[in-house]
């Protein structure tokens, strides 16, 4: 009330005052006649032809001048208010494109109306409908019959021969007490039909394109009559429900029976017991009337069987839901009995109750709900004349519809319908919180504003206060302090009231009547003036609210409360608190968006993004119905009764959210269960049966036949709304907050709260602990000793090292200890998990049952790189400083040796941000100490070099030549290795300093120097900012001289700044380093090593966690991440748009349209040049050309001046410039979208059963081989982690090593191979001969000659095929000839090259050459040899295009074509097994599977395939392999 009065205190009552959108674009919004002037003109109609949005959109930009820096706060406006009115433009075409009338008559809709409607087909069928229902259905004997009843005769013998068989008379279950007094139900009246709700007044309608792809549902309400069959107590114990429903399943048996079959179509039962209603679906088939004529003659129709015409199948446009309910409430005296706080449950027949009695909030709720026509009526019988005074009510309605929609908010069982939101839009316009002069746009922001500031659930206030309290008490000595690692849990709010606590009150709104204020209506209403005068005259209780105001605002416990004139109505009561909570989130970002605080493309955000339940959280966990019992612990979701008022399931799923919020409290910021409403959305309505749609509304068929009248899998156990045997939770985690390992409670003193506490968590638990600040409390602390929980045998649950921070661990682990000691049975133990956790797997250890096991835990070997890296940062800062004289001079040298001091060191490896999918670990033979457990060390060194870059203070020195200045950088890092050297020397053998670097391990070359410090390999760069400089300054560059200007920035300059972005990118969400190496993984198990460049991936990783633009928050876990990168890679528009990412906000407006327009001039007019993918940041500025770091990144300056300036342009994608090709980005789409339906199925339940085979995601099939041209088969002694291999045979789950003795995931037995190098290079450790050693031995660093290879064969023949592989595991290498490569062309002495003579038939012989793949492949074996064992050729794409259609007829081509597949099967199978015989190196040696590969290919290319050629072009993907999504 005070907040209502508040609103309405701050709203003005003139109209044109009421805009609720207050920022500079609202302001500075023009006034109707303005914008009418604007729509009729520039954005209106030129020539009578109507322009688009887009066109209009276009001009108005190059109508802005955003380029005068004089003007630049004015340009903002302007900018401002052109995306308010683009906003406007887009919402009105949105309504015209989706809006629909259901009624031709009604005037005051302008919208489309449909043929179905125009025709008068729904309205007939409306009319036979609710004439059937009004005269031919009776109610004079309705048999009641339940399965505890005596059955008849001819039931007692069905039951006999099938015992699970469901009675005829009763599909559900009775509740009341007396329902085994009932025989028969008679009554003389007739049933009476009306409109219900959008239907009666005819808004809200939209084509299925604006409704979820749902047809447009027409809703009648069947009034049943109450005189003769209600007696004046059946109000109470159910029995008005049961008669009600045993009413409906009566009314249903006659709708489906044949005699009505014709008009009415098929029944369906849907709901539940509560509110059950009645699907009908029309007749979609016609008789054929007449014959179909052509010009000349007549064609006579096909009979059927029958001589009946054939009958044809029309698409279904509509369908008719018929909801029950009582003709009135005059049969329930007395009325105070619908009183919130009254019981009519419990207590005996009489008008008494007793004060221990707990409320039917619920039950009392769905009794007015049945007699909700009465409270409506007012708006049903003037709904034109609303529509004439708000003409936005419907435009305002059908946004909100698809605004919700998008969301999953709409049509749950326990939230918002359609006409709650009319009503809504209602109480705005009559509470002069919106005015019939606002817009659509205006209304709608209204409308959010109400839905996210109104204290719904009484819990605003109590946080505000709560925070005051501590605010006050900060100088109190009895302030609990806390760590960031601790947290407090006081238990006196919101979630569980202790006694003589101060309850909050919650916001109740009643909608006023028309033409009056909502006080005046308080002061009318006939419930309030009820309850007064009996709570004046016989209180319940001696501390009743006096007033009906005070008792929803003090004792209403179920949710929301919107009441109708008369306070009797609810209209909310069905909204659960979790809902309401998850509604008002969503609300707050649609009033971002409506304001443009941070949203740059609101329209999309708001109405064309889904954001449904399986989108929107980080988390979900799966729980059997089955398992969950009341304990007699569990009074913290039961203590009310709540089982017998709210039913079984909604009891359940309420306390569960309950308790799970208590416990979690700010670990999560959303909780919520799966509801209807939430399928996902197909693409269009085509072939619809009305049944089975996005809303996933359980509907049970009714059968026609008179001998078989029941309703088929009709569930009688506990089930959900959508029909599902388990309850689905979705988790929003908070980052902050998430992996607090202790919770506090409260003081204790408080006893009342401290036994909530034990209570909640357990004696086992919660335990007394002393703090650091002096405190002795009791707290929970969620240690991480142990691997494994729940059933070892047969579902054992893992615990991963990482996973509190990017996978919820803590979470999951407070939600399985909640289930196991409230709601699970005693003998179940809880197998519930988050779903695809075990993804972790490829990056993450299991938790060790000791600390001596060795699991390489990815933080801590990312932590000790780190740490690595600054001590020898500072060692070279610190060294390099001038300390020591030099003979016969005053100055000073540095130690080092070198003439200038190291100003700086800079990261550039991702082994330094977190992001490396096998992080380095230090080498016991290059300065490191060795791992427990390990005798045996590595040769070499398989990591790639930890990359960094030292920067010298600024000289005068430097050379003003190119080459010198090569030359002293060179000399630079010569002096550098040599002065560590010298340094190594002159310390004692025993100090720590001598032992950091390695003895004789360091290399220089002329761009770089590997330098081994304390067991690291540190790849040294040199910046120059002179060499820089001077190239940015010349006057007339050559290619060469713009060539390596582009290259050094990009290695010195752009690779520095990528690390700092991306570094605070993984250090502000914890589980985005996560994702990058997930992916990492991903890419390379696909065969997309080196193709997509790993900078890509960070790119787009960063791009999902940061994206201003997104519906979504930030992703909380890897799988959430996850998932969405696979849907930004397969969705996003690369030819048509560029990718910007920018996480630290450096762009503005102007930056974004000049790199819009630079990707338009790169695209072409075609759209199919450039890029292929289009990704900038920040630094892919021409501004960063200039070396001086004081410029703002992002921000082009005015002085770049020189030839440069014309030769480089102002924005282009710096790592995606060149790479991944077009090829391989389609090819990738394709996987990342399998990928993402693959791991939506299982979090969906349509492919649970999956969750065990997750490692199809990083797998190959051989199907998916076939479609390359030729495989390489690699020695197997040459691969070093099999673990991580790309073909199916590979097993990624949690294994136990039976030697070891410990469980291992797939990265630490990957680790373990890596960290033990190949086995003929492995050298034994000694401890006492460990220094001997560290100078005996030389280690080979960057030891990958896979890698090597195929950088040498890309870079000698990638023209010709593009060369596939996985570079953690390259056993095989892929080959896929590039299109068109085999088109004959004219011969060239230059081009003469690996090209042959066009000899087959029909051509004239030595005029035109092709490709000769006999020459390609003995070229390709001179790179691979001692390497590759075997090559296969499978005849892909080598075929000369225009050879086939002159080939000769007399060639049997399906013969040809099976022998060739069959000689690739044969291939593909002698393929698999010489590569399955290659994981065990001591079955075979590798000469017997080597084998010259120029027999293969020159058989494979006498017999050319010509059905091959298709995947030669496009991505060259083969047929696809269902059973994995990498296909």
């Amino acid at each position: 009330m005070d907040a209502e009065n508040d609103q309405r205190n701050n709203s003005d009552d003139d109209d044109d005052g009421d805009d609720v959108a207050t920022n500079d674009a609202e302001e500075a919004m023009p006034n109707e006649q303005q914008r009418d002037t604007i729509s009729s003109g520039r954005y209106g109609h030129s020539s009578n032809k109507k322009k688009s949005v887009t066109a209009a959109d276009a001009e108005f930009l190059e109508m802005v001048d955003t380029t005068t820096s004089t003007a630049s706060s004015a340009n903002h406006r302007v900018v401002d208010l052109h995306k308010s009115n683009l906003l406007r433009l887009q919402m009105d075409e949105l309504v015209k494109e989706t809006i629909l009338s259901v009624d031709p008559t009604d005037s005051t809709v302008a919208a489309a109306v449909p043929k179905w409607v125009s025709t008068m087909m729904a309205n007939d069928y409306v009319q036979q409908v609710s004439k059937i229902l009004q005269e031919r259905i009776s109610l004079s004997n309705i048999k009641v019959v339940d399965d505890d009843h005596p059955l008849s005769e001819r039931e007692s013998n069905k039951k006999k021969e099938n015992p699970s068989s469901r009675s005829e008379s009763c599909p559900f279950s009775f509740r009341s007490d007396k329902y085994h007094q009932w025989k028969r139900l008679s009554s003389n009246q007739k049933l009476k039909v009306q409109t219900k709700g959008c239907y009666a007044a005819n808004i809200g309608f939209t084509k299925p394109s604006g409704n979820a792809q749902v047809l447009p549902t027409l809703e009648l309400t069947v009034l049943i009559p109450t005189d003769g069959i209600m007696e004046p107590k059946d109000y109470m114990k159910n029995r008005y429900f049961d008669k009600r429903n045993a009413i409906i399943w009566n009314v249903a048996q006659q709708l489906a029976s044949t005699k009505h079959a014709s008009v009415v179509g098929s029944v369906y039962w849907r709901g539940t017991v509560d509110h059950p209603t009645l699907l009908l679906i029309p007749p979609t088939t016609e008789k054929a009337s007449h014959a179909p004529k052509t010009k000349n003659k007549v064609k006579r129709a096909k009979l059927d069987d029958h001589g009946h015409p054939p009958q044809r199948q029309q698409q279904l446009r509509f369908r008719v839901e018929l909801h029950f309910g009582m003709d009135n409430l005059d049969w329930i005296q007395p009325r105070i009995r619908l009183a919130p706080n009254r019981c009519n449950l419990g207590q005996k027949d009489g008008n008494t109750q007793s004060a221990s009695s707990p409320s039917s909030h619920m039950y009392n709720y769905h009794l007015t709900q049945d007699a909700s026509h009465c409270f409506v009526n007012d708006v049903k019988n003037h709904s034109r004349t609303l529509k004439e005074e708000y003409p936005h009510w419907n435009e305002v309605l059908v946004l909100a519809k698809i605004w919700c929609l998008q969301r999953g908010l709409l049509n749950c069982h326990d939230g918002l319908l359609m006409e709650h939101i009319a009503l809504l839009i209602l109480y705005l316009y009559r509470s002069k919180l919106a005015g019939p002069r606002m817009g659509a746009t205006q209304v709608l922001t209204a409308l959010f504003k109400l839905l996210a500031e109104t204290d719904w659930l009484g819990e605003h206030n109590n946080r505000e206060q709560k925070a005051l309290s501590q605010s006050e008490q900060r100088n109190d000595n009895n302030l609990i302090r806390k760590a960031p690692t601790e947290g407090f849990q006081g238990w006196l709010d919101d979630t569980f009231q202790a006694t003589g606590s101060k309850k909050q009150k919650r916001a109740v709104l009643v909608l006023p009547k028309d033409g009056k204020t909502m006080d005046q209506t308080i002061s009318e209403a006939e419930m309030a003036q009820l309850y007064a005068k009996h709570t004046l005259e016989s209180p319940l209780t001696p501390n009743d609210p006096k007033t009906l105001l005070e008792l929803y605002q003090m004792s209403y416990t179920l949710g929301p409360v919107f009441l109708d004139p008369t306070m009797t109505l609810n209209y909310l009561g069905r909204v659960s608190p979790a809902y309401i909570r998850s509604l008002q989130r969503e609300a707050k970002k649609g009033l971002d968006c409506m304001h443009l605080t941070s949203i740059t493309i609101p329209f999309q955000v708001l109405f064309m993004t889904p954001v449904r339940f399986f989108h929107r959280f980080d988390a979900y966990m799966r729980i059997p119905l089955k398992d969950i019992t009341s304990k007699s612990t569990s009074h913290f979701w039961n203590q009310q009764g709540d089982k017998n008022d709210l039913g079984s399931y909604e009891s359940t799923a309420r306390g569960l959210i309950r308790v799970l919020r208590a416990a979690l409290g700010d670990r999560v910021t959303d909780l919520q269960l799966l509801s209807t409403g939430n399928g996902s959305i197909p693409q269009n309505n085509s072939g619809t049966d009305g049944v089975h749609d996005s809303d996933e509304i359980p509907c049970f068929p009714v059968h026609r036949s008179e001998e078989q009248q029941s309703v088929q899998g009709l569930p009688r156990k506990l089930c959900s709304p959508n029909g599902r045997d388990h309850l689905v939770l979705g988790v929003s985690l908070n980052p902050d907050t998430c992996f607090r390992t202790v919770d506090r409670g409260p003081p204790a003193d408080n006893l009342e709260a401290t036994q909530l506490f034990v209570e909640l968590w357990g004696k086992e638990k919660a335990e007394l602990r002393r703090f650091k600040d002096g405190a002795i409390v009791h707290a929970v602390v969620w240690d991480v000793n142990g691997k494994t929980d729940g059933d070892a045998d047969n579902n054992p649950y893992f615990r991963f090292q990482n996973d509190d921070k990017v996978q919820g661990g803590i979470v999951e682990r407070i939600i399985r200890h909640i289930l196991e000691r409230h709601f699970y049975r005693k003998d179940k133990v809880v197998t519930a998990s988050f779903s695809l956790r075990n993804l972790l797997t490829t990056v993450d250890g299991v938790i060790p049952d000791d600390d001596t096991t060795v699991t390489f835990n990815p933080l801590v070997a990312h932590r000790w790189a780190m740490k690595a890296f600054e001590e020898f940062s500072t060692f070279l800062r610190k060294e390099s400083l001038p300390s020591m004289p030099v003979p016969g001079s005053d100055k000073l040298r540095s130690r080092l040796g070198i003439p200038l001091q190291i100003d700086a060191v800079e990261a550039l490896d991702p082994a330094l941000r977190y992001a490396q999918l096998f992080p380095p670990v230090p080498h016991p033979l290059l300065g490191g100490s060795s791992l427990p457990g390990f005798h045996k060390a590595s040769g070499v060194v398989s990591s790639s070099p930890i990359q960094i870059q030292i920067r010298f203070s600024s000289s005068s020195k430097w050379p003003t030549d190119l080459a010198a200045i090569g030359a002293a950088k060179t000399a630079m890092l010569v002096q550098l290795v040599n002065g560590i050297e010298q340094i190594q020397q002159q310390q004692s053998s025993s100090s720590v300093s001598s032992r950091r670097f390695a003895t004789g391990a360091s290399y220089v070359t002329s761009d770089y120097a590997d330098i081994c410090f304390k067991g690291y390999v540190f790849r040294v760069y040199v910046r120059a900012d002179t060499e820089l400089k001077f190239l940015r300054e010349m006057v007339q560059p050559t290619d060469e001289a713009v060539t390596l200007l582009a290259s050094l920035t990009k290695k010195h300059v752009v690779a520095s700044k990528h690390h700092s972005i991306l570094h605070a990118v993984y250090t502000s969400h914890p589980s985005s380093s996560t994702v990058t190496r997930v992916a990492q993984r991903w890419v390379a198990s696909h065969l997309f090593s080196e193709l997509i460049p790993f900078e890509a991936i960070e790119l787009l990783v960063a791009h999902v966690y940061t994206n201003k633009n997104s519906p979504f928050d930030a992703p909380g876990s890897m799988v959430t991440g996850l998932m969405r990168l696979f849907r930004l890679l397969s969705s996003h528009d690369w030819e048509g748009e560029p990718l910007i990412v920018d996480p630290q906000g450096y762009l503005d407006d102007e930056d974004h349209m000049e790199i819009k327009k630079e990707f338009d001039a790169a695209r072409g007019p075609q759209q199919n040049r450039g890029p292929a993918m289009f990704i900038v940041a920040p630094y892919d500025s021409a501004a960063l050309i200039e070396v001086d770091d004081g410029a703002a990144q992002g921000k082009a300056s005015s002085s770049i001046g020189g030839g440069l300036r014309h030769r480089i342009s102002r924005w282009r994608p710096t790592y995606t410039l060149d790479q991944p090709e077009r090829v391989v980005l389609s090819r990738a789409r394709q996987l990342a979208e399998r990928s993402y339906r693959f791991m939506e199925g299982i979090l969906t339940g349509a492919g649970a059963n999956m969750e065990a085979c997750c490692s199809a995601l990083f797998q190959e099939s051989s199907q998916s081989f076939l479609s390359f041209s030729a495989l390489l088969r690699v020695d197997s002694e040459i691969v070093l982690d099999h673990e991580s291999s790309s073909s199916a045979e590979s097993d990624l789950s949690v294994r136990r090593n039976e030697k070891l003795g410990v469980w291992q995931s797939s990265y630490t037995r990957s680790m373990y191979s890596r960290y033990l190098g190949p086995k003929a290079l492995q050298i034994k450790l000694f401890k006492n001969l460990l220094e001997q050693r560290e100078q005996s031995y030389a280690i080979l660093l960057e030891w990958n000659p896979v890698d090597e290879m195929v950088h040498r064969i890309r870079h000698e023949l990638g023209q010709f095929a593009v060369f596939w592989y996985n570079s953690h595991c390259p056993e095989v290498v892929a080959m896929l000839w590039r299109p068109n490569i085999f088109t004959p062309k004219s011969f060239s002495a230059i081009s003469s090259e690996y090209s042959r003579p066009v000899v087959e038939a029909g051509w004239q012989k030595d005029t035109l050459v092709t490709l000769n793949v006999s020459d390609v492949m003995r070229e390709l074996s001179s790179y691979t040899k001692d390497i590759v064992v075997n090559e296969k050729v499978f005849n892909r794409g080598m075929v000369i295009p225009s050879m086939a259609k002159n080939r000769p007829s007399k060639r049997k081509k399906p013969q040809i074509n099976e022998d060739s597949e069959d000689e690739n099967d044969k291939d593909s199978e002698s393929f698999k097994e010489d590569r399955g015989k290659t994981r065990h190196p001591k079955e075979n040696s590798k000469g017997s599977d080597s084998s010259s590969g120029d027999d293969d290919f020159d058989d494979d290319h006498d017999g050319n395939n010509g059905d091959d050629d298709k995947n030669s072009q496009g991505d060259g993907l083969g047929e696809s392999d269902e059973s994995s999504p990498d296909s």
